[in-house]
């Protein structure tokens, strides 16, 4: 049987509890941390994304990392993760400015039966 640790108003149960001092690390990036590398868990909080779908971007080369230790755990760079960060920035900027429609072809009624009204002259 598993045992439950108390969460305020809702019981937990024990194994889905982080309690090991390696889960400290897993929060937010301290901007004033010396630490060079990151952990999975620590860019996931970063991107305000979860842990596997940063999982994703290091094994298909989207975001550069490396693997280190026997058990092949990974970890980014900092200073790569900030430029990463930038260049998707960048990315973002190019593809809105070539696809001005991209968040969605709406366009008002009006619009619609100007055009059609226009087609149909030609």
């Amino acid at each position: 049987m598993l045992f439950a640790a108390d969460r305020g108003s809702c019981v937990v149960p024990y194994r889905f509890v982080m309690t090991s001092p390696r889960d400290t690390r897993s929060g937010p990036v301290n901007p004033n941390s010396t630490s060079r590398f990151l952990t999975i868990q620590q860019v996931a909080a970063e991107l305000n994304i979860t842990a596997s779908q940063t999982l994703k971007l290091l094994r298909r080369g989207s975001l550069p990392g490396v693997k280190v230790g026997g058990r092949g755990q990974w970890r980014v760079e900092r200073t790569q993760l900030e430029a990463w960060i930038e260049e998707s920035r960048n990315r973002t900027r190019t593809y809105v400015a070539e696809h001005p429609t991209a968040s969605g072809s709406w366009r008002s009624e009006d619009n619609r039966r100007d055009e059609l009204d226009e087609l149909a002259q030609n």
